[in-house]
C-alpha cells in the first residue's frame, strides 16, 4: 500500500492512500459473496448468482460502494498508522479511482491531535500547604455536634431573636393580588437560615408573639419565577409560636449519646484525626490543581472545535446521567433550577475546552519524560474499574476493545504517571 501525506492547516492532514490491485479484488469478491447470500434472483439458488447478473440486478456502482466500504477501514488505519496520525475525529473521504483488477486511490482529510508546545512544567516553585488543626477547629467541630443535636423547646419569651425556630403564618401579595405558592399556615422557620427570600427573615426579628405585621421584601432578579423576578411583594405575616435550641453539656454523657465512644476526649481525639485527613486531602487537591494549572497556563496548543464539541457531548453526558441517579430527568432540572439551556451548552463548552487542554498538556509532558503503558497497566486499569462499575473483568476488557477505547485508557494512565511525576518533583 502507498501512501502520501500532505500537512493542512492546524493539525489537518490529506492522506492520498492507494491499495494494490490483489486488495481491491479481494474486497470485491467479499463483496459479491455477501450481496449474493442476501437477494433472491429468480433462476437461481441464493448464493450462486454470477457476478455479471448481479452487476445488472444491483448495479456497479451500489456493488462499488460496497466493496469500497469494505476495503476502507483497514486500509485506512493502516494508513494513519503509517504516519503515526491520531484522529480525533471521522475523515473526509473522496474515492479516486475504484476498478476491478486495478489499485484503489482514495484521499482522507483527517484532523489529527494538535501539536502542543510545553513551556516550563518543572521548578514551577509550588509546595503543598497543609493547614494545622488546633484546638479551635476541634472545638467549632464540637459545637457543630452540640448544634445537630440540639432540641426545640418552647420559650416563655415573646420577642422573636436570631436563632429562635418560630411558627409562622403569612400570606404575600404583588399589588394587592395573592401570589401563588405566597401563602401557609404554621411554617416553621429558623431566624437566620436564610432559606427565605432575603429581607424576610430579618425583618420578623423583633416581632412579638401573636404579632400582625407587614413586610416587604424585593425578590431576586433572577428568581425562578419570572412573574416575581425584581418584584416587591408584602406579606402579612403573625408569629404563632417561638421555640429555642437546647443544647446539651458537652461532656462525657453527650460524646456517649452522639457517637460510640465512651468519653469526651476520645471524641476530641477521634474529630482532630478526621480533621486532619481532611485537611491532608483538601491540601493535596489543592497542590495538584495548582500545579496542573500552572503547566496548563505555560503551555500552548490551538484546539480543534471537533474535539471540544465532542468533548462537551460527554460531559452533557455524564450531566445527564449524574442527574438520573438521582431521580430526575434533564428536562426537570432546567425547570427546577430556571436556567437557560444556552448558558448550560456554554458552561459544557467552556468545561470541555478546559478538559481538553488540560488532557493534552498532560499527555505532552508524560511523553516529553518518555513514559510508556505496558499492557500489564492497561489491565490493572480495567481491573479498577471493573471494581467501581461492578462488571467482570473480560467483560470489560471486551467492551474497550470492541469500543476502540483502549487507546483512551493508555492515554489516561499517561495522564496519571504526568500527575505523579510533577508531584514527585515537587514535593
Amino acid at each position: 500500500m502507498k501512501v502520501e501525506m500532505q500537512k493542512l492547516e492546524g493539525s489537518k492532514f490529506l492522506l492520498e492512500i492507494e491499495v494494490p490491485a490483489e486488495e481491491v479484488d479481494k474486497a470485491f469478491q467479499v463483496t459479491y459473496r455477501n450481496i449474493a447470500k442476501k437477494v433472491n434472483i429468480p433462476g437461481f439458488r441464493k448464493g450462486k448468482a454470477p457476478k455479471k447478473i448481479l452487476d445488472v440486478h444491483i448495479g456497479k456502482e451500489a456493488i462499488k460502494e460496497e466493496a469500497f466500504e469494505t476495503l476502507l477501514p483497514k486500509a485506512y488505519y493502516k494508513a494513519l498508522e503509517e504516519q503515526n496520525i491520531e484522529p480525533v475525529d471521522r475523515p473526509e473521504v473522496e474515492l479516486v479511482k475504484l476498478e476491478e483488477g486495478e489499485n484503489c486511490i482514495f484521499k482522507a482529510t483527517v484532523q489529527g491531535l494538535p501539536e502542543v508546545t510545553l513551556g516550563q512544567y518543572k521548578d514551577l516553585g509550588i509546595k503543598k500547604e497543609l493547614d494545622v488543626i488546633g484546638d479551635e477547629a476541634v472545638e467549632n467541630e464540637l459545637k457543630t455536634l452540640q448544634e445537630k443535636h440540639a432540641t426545640l423547646a418552647t420559650t416563655d419569651r415573646e420577642d422573636v431573636q436570631e436563632g429562635d425556630t418560630v411558627s409562622l403564618d403569612f400570606e404575600g401579595r404583588l399589588a394587592g393580588e395573592l401570589i401563588e405558592g405566597g401563602s401557609a399556615t404554621g411554617y416553621s422557620l429558623e431566624i437566620g437560615s436564610k432559606t427565605f427570600i432575603p429581607g424576610f427573615e430579618e425583618q420578623l426579628v423583633g416581632i412579638k408573639l401573636g404579632e400582625e405585621k407587614e413586610i416587604e421584601v424585593t425578590f431576586p432578579a433572577d428568581y425562578h419565577k419570572e412573574d416575581l423576578a425584581g418584584k416587591d411583594v408584602i406579606f402579612k405575616v403573625k408569629v404563632t409560636e417561638i421555640k429555642v435550641k437546647e443544647k446539651a453539656e458537652l461532656n462525657d454523657d453527650f460524646a456517649k449519646e452522639v457517637s460510640e465512644f465512651t468519653n469526651l476526649d476520645e471524641l476530641k481525639k477521634d474529630i482532630r484525626e478526621k480533621l486532619e485527613k481532611h485537611a491532608e486531602y483538601n491540601a493535596e487537591r489543592e497542590f495538584i490543581e495548582q500545579l496542573i494549572g500552572k503547566v496548563v497556563e505555560n503551555a500552548q496548543v490551538e484546539i480543534p472545535q471537533v474535539m471540544i464539541e465532542n468533548e462537551a457531548k460527554s460531559i452533557r453526558e455524564e450531566f445527564q446521567n449524574r442527574l438520573q441517579q438521582q431521580g430526575f430527568s434533564y428536562d426537570q432540572y432546567k425547570a427546577l433550577a430556571g436556567v437557560d439551556e444556552e448558558k448550560i451548552e456554554a458552561q459544557f463548552k467552556t468545561d470541555a475546552e478546559k478538559r481538553v487542554r488540560t488532557n493534552l498538556i498532560l499527555e505532552e509532558v508524560a511523553k516529553a519524560e518518555g513514559f510508556l503503558v505496558g499492557e500489564e497497566e492497561v489491565d490493572e486499569e480495567i481491573n479498577q474499574i471493573a471494581q467501581m462499575v461492578g462488571r467482570p473483568v473480560a467483560e470489560l476488557k471486551k467492551y474497550f476493545a470492541f469500543q476502540g477505547d483502549v487507546a483512551g485508557l493508555k492515554r489516561e494512565i499517561l495522564r496519571k504517571k504526568a500527575i505523579d511525576f510533577l508531584k514527585e518533583i515537587h514535593a
